[in-house]
């Protein structure tokens, strides 16, 4: 057998006799329905015999019971509380009653009655009389707004009829205006037709001024270049550089000049018993034009002006300068910092984009790319090129494109001419503390197109600052300087060879043009030969210790300008 906790014993039936009497009958009537629902489940709970385990349904129904029990008790809380104002309503009756029986006079009651009556009707009428008075004050407020809103009414339609006459004389102002506008307005429209029928008129000149301003400029195109091709497509020009300020106590070259005779006189002559004589070297030399050191930079570039312009004119120009070490050929080509004294390159970009401008006007268009690049040890090192990876010296290769850039304006040459310049390969010999040791090439490319007439054209300016010439063995030079020197007069060689042999070529002569013989004849082939113009510079020293290298200098362009065939310059001279 299981043994069973005391809560686990069968639960006896509920009496009917424990309901309180207290309670109302509807009440009482609830709780014996439920006592008898309640015992009528204790006995099927009793009765079953096939539940085993009885604890948990006995759990759950003694759990019921004492929340119906919580039920109860709130049941009897709440009939007492009900109980106790039924007894005090039931006091406060009574005691009613008793004065009730004690005044049984029904004329006092009647009275009680009409007075009570009375009160409630006085305090009505005063509780009406109050409404009736507020509504009488706020009819009186909203009679004063009302009042005080018509006088301002009032105010404002015054000067309403003020402004309306006001309106009204200026309105005839007006109109009187009106009618000298009108007439002032047709005098201006007749003005207006007058100038418009100019302007027409203008324009008609302006475009027939631009037909023959391009007539014009094709026929200064044609002149320049007959020009050029009357003074020859090849010249050779010498310049004796100024002298330097520490040349001052040096002894000097006596020169003689004339427009293209230079006469130069070195030192004494030595007897053949080594006894010094009274005459002087002298030397004389023939060129198609001469520069004196009283010569500036101005007068320079005004000589070969002409030829920047062809490079607009859609023609390939070269302009060397050559000479020796320290003779002036980068005073020449750079100059200085100094307006004044700069040199070709700064003055031909500033003229290029002068007249660049004022063809635009003309429907031109233009595109100008620079390149800067020097031939150094028969190699060429792009001066523009950005210093990357291992090649440092921006050596390139023959298939290799140079950079180039697009200027816009003078001001982005600058930038990138000062650039390039100091990349350059410079060395100090017994000749020059700074000498170039390299040939310096400044190429500006121009491409023009003409929209009205669909004309394409393109130019290139080379300028070349040719290395130094030198003879060894008064420039001391040895190792590296030795192997730079060989090479730049090897170049230098070739250069009058390739010249030589165009002349050659345009008479007829020869077919053939030693090009390939140096770096810098093969880089130059596509500007030099043809319709191109070029210019030498040979520039020479006027201190005499430099008489040997400025005789030398001066028999190059000789033999440069020997080459060259005589033409009829007559007409142009």
């Amino acid at each position: 057998m299981r043994n069973h906790t005391p809560n686990s014993k069968k639960p006896t039936n509920l009496k009917i006799t424990t309901i309180p009497k207290t309670l109302s009958p509807n009440m009482r009537k609830t709780l014996k329905e439920y006592y008898i629902e309640t015992n009528r489940k204790l006995e099927q709970l009793n009765s079953n015999k096939k539940i085993k385990n009885i604890d948990q349904p006995l759990q759950e129904f003694y759990e019921s019971i004492k929340k119906n029990i919580e039920t109860l008790k709130q049941l009897l809380e709440e009939t007492k509380k009900q109980k106790l104002i039924s007894i005090k309503n039931h006091r406060i009756y009574e005691e009613d009653f008793i004065l009730f029986n004690k005044t049984k006079d029904n004329n006092l009651l009647s009275y009680i009655k009409k007075e009570k009556e009375n009160k409630e009707k006085t305090k009505k009428y005063k509780e009406e009389s109050c409404q009736y008075q507020k509504k009488i004050n706020e009819m009186k407020t909203k009679a004063h707004l009302i009042f005080q809103k018509y006088q301002n009414e009032k105010i404002n339609y015054e000067k309403l009829i003020q402004e309306y006459e006001e309106e009204k004389n200026l309105n005839e102002n007006i109109g009187k205006k009106v009618d000298e506008i009108f007439l002032k307005i047709q005098k201006k429209k007749e003005e207006i037709k007058l100038k418009f029928e100019t302007l027409q008129n203008n324009e008609k000149k302006i475009k027939k001024s631009k037909i023959q301003n391009e007539e014009t400029n094709e026929e200064k195109r044609n002149i320049n270049n007959n020009y050029q091709n009357a003074k020859g497509n090849i010249r050779v020009f010498c310049r004796v550089r100024p002298n330097l300020e520490k040349e001052k106590n040096l002894e000097k070259c006596i020169f003689d000049f004339s427009e293209k005779n230079i006469t130069i006189y070195g030192p004494y002559q030595k007897s053949n018993i080594g006894k010094k004589e009274e005459n002087r070297i002298k030397e004389n030399y023939k060129f198609d034009k001469i520069f004196t050191p009283e010569n500036n930079q101005e007068n320079i570039f005004e000589e070969i002006s002409h030829m920047v312009q062809s490079s607009l004119d859609g023609f390939n120009v070269c302009i060397f300068a050559y000479g020796q070490t320290g003779s002036g050929k980068t005073y020449t080509m750079e100059g200085e910092n100094d307006d004044k004294k700069r040199g070709l390159i700064p003055r031909a970009l500033e003229r290029i984009f002068n007249n660049i401008n004022h063809m635009e006007k003309l429907n031109w268009v233009f595109k100008v790319n620079l390149s800067c690049l020097e031939i150094y040890l028969d190699q060429i090192r792009d001066l523009l090129k950005e210093n990357k990876g291992k090649n440092q010296n921006n050596i390139i290769n023959k298939d290799d494109n140079l950079v180039k850039i697009e200027l816009n304006d003078y001001n982005d040459f600058i930038k990138y001419y000062e650039n390039a310049k100091e990349k350059r390969k410079v060395a100090e010999t017994q000749c020059n503390e700074k000498s170039s040791r390299s040939h310096f090439i400044f190429q500006i490319l121009i491409n023009c197109f003409n929209k009205d007439k669909n004309i394409k054209r393109e130019g290139s300016l080379n300028l070349i600052d040719l290395a130094g010439s030198e003879r060894t063995n008064k420039s001391g030079v040895i190792g590296d300087r030795l192997k730079e020197t060989i090479s730049i007069n090897k170049s230098l060689t070739a250069l009058k060879s390739v010249i030589g042999a165009l002349v050659a070529v345009d008479n007829k002569n020869c077919n053939f043009v030693p090009y390939k013989d140096s770096v810098l004849t093969t880089y130059l082939q596509p500007y030099l030969g043809g319709d191109s113009k070029t210019l030498m510079f040979v520039n020479i020293s006027p201190v005499l210790n430099s008489f040997n290298e400025s005789s030398c200098s001066l028999r190059f362009a000789t033999d440069v300008n020997s080459c060259i065939i005589d033409r009829d310059k007559t007409e142009f001279d």
